[in-house]
């Protein structure tokens, strides 16, 4: 089997099917049997249906999509590059928290932080302490947790004003477009995360159609916001020059969900501020990585852009850039190749 006909089928067909088939079973059957015991008071929804599948599917697809790649999961890999689905089952499990406990904001918060620095030792502690002095790691995993847990927050609001087909089908919309520009930036792994993404999307858009009370909010924007999160870090270690482009669509990505929390509020700037903010400590978590960590060079025969002590980086390119001028061009077309595989 080709990978192009294994990407197509394991991460578009089963996690299309499979996301369509539990949403409407368990919105359309479960939430139908559960509004007749507790139906809405004075306009308040007193039970919003069984959210707690969204972060489980996001999980289920991801873990889909990255088999295509890496197949099957072990339990815990010694390369961070293929620990992607254990960072999905992290941000999962905050989901499922969030789904099964009614927290006040804050407490939902917190829960997010503590998942987005975890996802950050996971897939970065080949860094440590080699190439990432302490303080650098400890600073960029709790920078990574506050605005991780920032926009997943924005995100879970905005995601509360799109019931039905609408947070689903812009899932997919924003996968669609950035997917493609991560995998042109240099991360070929882009594509195999966002082809199960835009599968989960489609799927719950025509899911939305037929059970229309269906939302992404408590739990399901937190796995979405992660997986964002993940490809931010792969795409920000990955130093040509296309990954800013791939940091910036990504790192704008979520942001589309702020749209609907703070066009309907009466202060809206305050909440642009705080999606700004939220962004840019992303987009900066993700840059400063990539630049701590490619201070060196290797001489490694697989590119792996997380688990590395000191990293094929910008002044290696640079190296490489003069040398091409010079006429010796195999150095740097060789170099590029890693890059692509990773």
């Amino acid at each position: 089997m080709t990978m192009e006909t294994k990407l197509a089928l394991f991460g578009g067909v089963v996690p299309g099917a499979i996301t369509l088939g539990v949403l409407v079973l368990v919105w359309r059957v479960l939430a139908r049997a559960e509004e007749q015991h507790e139906p809405e008071r004075e306009g308040v929804r007193a039970w919003i249906g069984p959210v707690w599948a969204g972060p489980v599917l996001v999980a289920v697809a991801l873990v889909l999509g990255d088999y295509t790649k890496h197949g099957w999961p072990t339990l815990w890999p010694d390369s961070n590059v293929y620990r992607y689905p254990h960072a999905l089952g992290v941000f999962a499990l905050a989901g499922l928290i969030e789904a099964f406990v009614r927290l006040p904001v804050w407490g939902a918060w917190c829960v997010r932080a503590v998942a987005f620095a975890g996802v950050f030792w996971m897939l970065a502690e080949g860094y440590h302490p080699g190439a990432v002095p302490t303080p650098w790691f400890v600073g960029l995993m709790g920078a990574g947790a506050l605005g991780g847990a920032t926009v997943a927050t924005m995100a879970d609001r905005g995601a509360a004003l799109l019931p039905g087909w609408r947070a689903p089908a812009l899932v997919g919309v924003l996968f669609a477009g950035a997917g493609p520009i991560v995998h042109v930036g240099g991360l070929s792994y882009g594509m195999h995360a966002a082809a199960p993404m835009i599968a989960f999307g489609v799927a719950g858009a025509i899911a939305g159609l037929i059970a229309p009370r269906l939302t992404l909010e408590r739990g399901a924007m937190t796995a979405v916001v992660g997986v964002v999160y993940v490809l931010m870090i792969g795409a920000g270690v990955q130093t040509e020059a296309l990954s800013v482009a791939s940091l910036v669509a990504l790192g704008l990505a979520p942001g589309a969900f702020g749209l609907a929390w703070f066009v309907r509020t009466r202060r809206p700037m305050a909440r642009v501020g705080i999606v700004a903010a939220g962004l840019i400590v992303l987009l900066g978590v993700s840059l400063g990585l990539a630049m701590i960590a490619s201070g060196g060079s290797s001489e490694e025969e697989e590119y792996d852009p997380f688990a590395r002590a000191s990293g094929a980086g910008t002044p290696r390119i640079a190296e490489l850039a003069v040398a091409r001028l010079r006429g010796e061009d195999d150095g740097l077309d060789e170099h590029r190749g890693r890059a692509r595989r990773g």
